[in-house]
């Protein structure tokens, strides 16, 4: 249960920012993300988990990981509109946040933003945000 409550806490966070534009999850549907990107802005996340750490030999593991949120813009619009997303989901993951889930708390080891930049018809902004949790065995 506590690779789906990581996981469950990480789409709930997002959800409580309110960020007023669509979200495509990971594993959507074509038509899911067809429609979104008949908007102006929109978001895309992936959840990519790394290697579980076993901390000591009977307790606790760290499960550990890196959330992707893709902030996607129609090309002709000019980069403001994304940095004000970018701008809006930032400190949410910065170092020392957390969120807990199901009774597992996942903590931030920070929010980075790259550069815009140039895919196909529309530009994105990729934040990588690292996160870990520690969860009994």
């Amino acid at each position: 249960m506590s690779w789906v409550s990581v996981e469950t806490g990480l789409l709930k966070s997002v959800g409580e920012l309110n960020l007023g534009v669509q979200v495509v999850k990971e594993g959507a549907t074509a038509e899911q993300s067809e429609l979104a990107q008949q908007g102006d802005v929109w978001i895309e996340l992936h959840n990519l988990p790394a290697n579980t750490e076993s901390l000591d030999k009977t307790t606790t593991n760290q499960l550990n990981g890196i959330y992707q949120i893709d902030v996607y813009g129609q090309i002709n619009m000019g980069k403001l509109p994304l940095l004000q997303l970018v701008d809006a989901i930032v400190p949410r993951y910065s170092l020392s946040k957390e969120i807990t889930e199901g009774g597992v708390t996942v903590q931030f080891a920070g929010a980075t933003p790259s550069n815009m930049r140039p895919d196909g018809a529309y530009n994105v902004i990729n934040i990588t945000i690292v996160w870990f949790a520690y969860v009994p065995k």
